[in-house]
């Protein structure tokens, strides 16, 4: 009984990792959905082909779509203005948020 109660937070922390487990899926199924009302528009004529796809087709369209878009063209004489770059920050709640650098 002694090694199982040691400092008490092993109990708490076998019962905070599958809730942390469960938020972290939920958002990457959140964001998998916003991502395919996205992209699908841009990609799929035909929505009966498109209705039933996996997460991996979703990213695989999107890798793609990306791959395909041209790089906005400059003015003659222009340099091209390079987006900011960002750096992934943990916020209150340890979700990633990219913050200008």
């Amino acid at each position: 009984h002694g090694a199982r109660r040691r400092g008490g937070s092993a109990a708490h922390k076998g019962t905070l990792k599958p809730l942390l487990e469960k938020r972290r899926r939920a958002r990457i199924n959140e964001s998998l959905n916003q991502l395919k009302t996205l992209i699908l528009p841009l990609v799929c004529k035909d929505s009966s082909r498109c209705s039933k796809l996996e997460k991996a087709d979703i990213l695989e369209m999107t890798v793609q779509f990306l791959r395909e878009v041209p790089a906005a063209p400059s003015a003659p004489g222009e340099a091209p203005n390079p987006p900011p770059t960002r750096r992934a920050r943990p916020d209150a709640h340890g979700h990633l948020s990219a913050e200008p650098s």
